[in-house]
């Protein structure tokens, strides 16, 4: 699960579902200026008022502005939940050391080589999305591109598999991805890529779908 559904999830389970869920992303340039979260027109904080607000890449906002977030998730009724990249920089500390960020319980998720069992599932929803988006159709895996990216160990988690899902969307050449249509995306293949057996579900499916031969 990445960390925008692992929010969605608490927001629900704090009671929250008639509330907004608000997700803001610090790479956007206005985020990291203090004054965004001090005006109430501009302030996430203000959007997401009864609800969640969810900062990704909480590690590229500067003091100042988690001094504002900080001292706004002060009189917010808001779930705030600061997501930091394990590969990004290190949110930084606000000057109150008693203030809620300070305070804040800081919970990791699993990379996605930790959770193979969800590897699939990511595989297939990050590249059907990444195909409505780009060509307005999901895109779905040949099952040797499948293997391909099952072998792979994504030390990037879920930001490396949606850039290379938006890069492939981009230079597919059908509605399915090929291995082919991997490597023009700058994937490299595993040499076992080949050999390594499709999940048990997979197979079935295959069985199931195979075209039938009378006589």
């Amino acid at each position: 699960i990445d960390a925008a559904s692992w929010a969605a999830c608490a927001h629900l389970a704090a009671g929250r579902a008639g509330a907004p869920l608000v997700v803001a992303d610090a790479a956007e340039a206005p985020l990291r200026v203090s004054a965004t979260w001090v005006d109430t027109s501009t302030s996430p904080l203000v959007a997401a008022a009864a609800g969640t607000l969810v900062v990704l890449d909480a590690g590229l906002l500067p003091a100042d502005a988690v001094d504002a977030v900080d001292a706004g998730a002060r009189d917010a009724p808001a779930l705030v939940v600061l997501v930091q990249r394990l590969d990004g920089p290190p949110l930084a500390r606000p000057s109150n050391p008693r203030g809620p960020t300070a305070a804040a319980e800081r919970v990791r998720l699993p990379g996605l080589a930790e959770r193979p069992d969800d590897l699939r599932t990511c595989l297939l929803d990050a590249f059907a999305r990444a195909g409505l988006r780009a060509r307005g159709a999901p895109l779905g895996l040949e099952p040797g591109a499948l293997r391909a990216l099952l072998d792979h160990a994504f030390p990037g988690n879920d930001q490396e598999l949606d850039e290379l899902a938006v890069r492939v969307a981009a230079r597919a050449s059908g509605p399915v991805v090929t291995p082919a249509d991997l490597v023009r995306a700058g994937f490299a293949l595993s040499p076992t890529a080949a050999t390594t057996p499709l999940p048990p579900l997979l197979r079935r499916s295959r069985r199931r779908g195979a075209p039938r031969r009378d006589g």
